[in-house]
């Protein structure tokens, strides 16, 4: 086992897990990387498909290493729930008790508010609102084509005239117009709520329209009511954040675009709000992927995409990233859980049949009690001793006849064989599925480099085994059972 010497991995336990690995395209460095790049809890079954497989195979069809695969599988899966908890609180800030941060954030915005609108009150300048009837009369459908009553929208856009077009026609006091702009929210709010959306649109417009009027006659004005919210406009952003991923939301799909004018349209108060119930909505998202990450995949991919979209919307691309790359990460773990604890016998798993250590055995066992030739029993177990020094090619030297101390020879070692192959199953459970270790990978890296020096050695052998054979024939060597000794030429 030269190319084993000092390592914790026998040879045939190398040898096995480095061909499966190249079945799924890696060499040891890069199925290391992989699970590297998974994180903690993340081993080398996790890194492809022919890993995955193989990691199957033995648990399905070797109960002996069943019991091992799955204490090493069951541990890590109590890693996860802390490793998502972990990547929300990257991606979206650490958790909070929200009831008591919503009752923070009020107090301090009542405060703030109440300073920075008594300022914005006292100055006297007056506010234009042409622009805002102009606006409004030109969407007011006219009664004498529609009939006597008018449609709900122009009933509604005439009330919000009302508020607005007072005696003091054109010079609003900006008190009194802060007092109609919150009345028209209401309105708006109320047919949003009742599905009316094209009505909630059109006094939306009208309020902008006159709100851009308002900051623009009192710059006090914007800075106050950009730094204020009521009581029930942050506990009405916060619940929107908490529906973040909801399809729809008041009767209408909920995509980028109407996020996006929803946020465009909040004060400070209210986007911190939002922001907080979008950190709950992702705690309670991301709290499934400790079960069923793949779900949660399946959930954010829905709807066009729009929920990722969203999130991005929200706490930005990066850590929108890494929250999908851990979720990624968790879905592939899960997997290889699910098929290797379920001991599901996929079409996967048969490839890696070649890589499983297995004895097969020799002389009567494997032929049902017939005899072997004498050239090919001598050829195997001459392999065999050539393979315990890494040279099995040295077999093709010996070709010599049978004996009834041969089959005693086939027995020893069909045993040996056995239980050194069932210890190789063993050890190629468990660097699939335990975590990585340093000196684990350093034995696999060892023996991948090794290979083609391996390859050379046996073709040396060839030609060593070629030229003594004919020596071998003519002197007559022969292999009989213990006490007696070899019959000398």
């Amino acid at each position: 086992y030269w190319y084993n010497h000092g390592s914790e991995v026998p040879g045939d336990v190398a040898k096995s897990i480095v061909s499966n690995l190249e079945r799924q395209g890696d060499t040891v460095g890069s199925a290391v990387q992989k699970v590297s790049d998974m994180g903690l809890g993340s081993t080398l079954a996790d890194s492809g498909p022919a890993a995955q497989g193989m990691a199957v195979k033995l648990a399905a069809q070797y109960p002996e290493v069943g019991p091992q695969m799955a204490q090493n599988l069951t541990q890590r899966t109590e890693q996860l729930g802390p490793r998502m908890n972990a990547a929300v609180e990257a991606a979206a800030g650490p958790d909070v008790n929200a009831p008591q941060m919503m009752a923070q954030l009020k107090a301090t915005t009542a405060a703030n508010g109440k300073a920075n609108y008594d300022a914005a009150f006292a100055n006297p300048a007056k506010v234009d609102v042409n622009p805002v009837v102009a606006k409004i009369d030109s969407e007011i459908f006219p009664t004498a084509a529609a009939g006597t009553t008018p449609d709900p929208i122009s009933a509604a856009l005439q009330d919000a005239r009302g508020y607005i077009a007072g005696p003091n026609f054109g010079n609003g006091s900006i008190e009194a117009l802060h007092r109609a702009q919150d009345v028209i929210d209401d309105m708006a709010s109320s047919a949003f709520r009742s599905g009316d959306s094209a009505k909630a649109r059109a006094l939306w417009g009208v309020r902008s329209t006159l709100l851009n009027q308002m900051d623009t006659a009192n710059p006090a004005y914007a800075a106050a009511r950009a730094q204020y919210a009521s009581d029930k406009a942050i506990e009405n952003a916060f619940e929107n954040g908490r529906s973040i991923f909801a399809p729809k939301s008041d009767g209408q799909v909920y995509d980028p675009d109407l996020l996006e004018s929803r946020l465009s349209a909040m004060s400070q108060p209210e986007k911190d709000a939002f922001q907080l119930g979008t950190r709950k909505a992702l705690a309670d998202t991301m709290g499934q992927a400790r079960t069923d990450a793949a779900g949660v995949q399946a959930k954010l991919a829905n709807d066009s995409g729009y929920a990722v979209q969203k999130l991005r919307q929200v706490i930005g691309d990066a850590p929108t990233d890494q929250l999908l790359q851990e979720l990624d990460n968790q879905a592939a773990m899960q997997a290889t859980n699910r098929v290797v604890l379920g001991n599901s016998k996929t079409a996967m798993a048969s490839a890696a049949d070649a890589d499983i250590p297995t004895a097969t055995p020799l002389g009567a066992a494997a032929h049902g009690g017939g005899h072997l030739a004498g050239a090919y029993i001598g050829s195997r177990l001459g392999e065999l001793a050539g393979g315990y020094f890494g040279h099995p090619e040295l077999g093709e030297a010996i070709g010599l006849g049978a004996s009834a101390g041969m089959h005693k020879v086939a027995n020893a070692i069909n045993a040996s064989r056995e239980a050194s192959a069932a210890l190789a199953r063993s050890g190629v459970a468990n660097v699939l599925t335990a975590p990585m270790r340093q000196n684990v990978i350093d034995a696999l890296m060892s023996y991948e480099r090794g290979l083609p020096d391996l390859a050379a050695i046996r073709q040396g052998a060839k030609v060593a085994a070629r030229a003594i054979a004919p020596t071998a024939l003519q002197t007559g060597y022969r292999l009989i059972s213990a006490p007696q000794q070899p019959v000398q030429p």
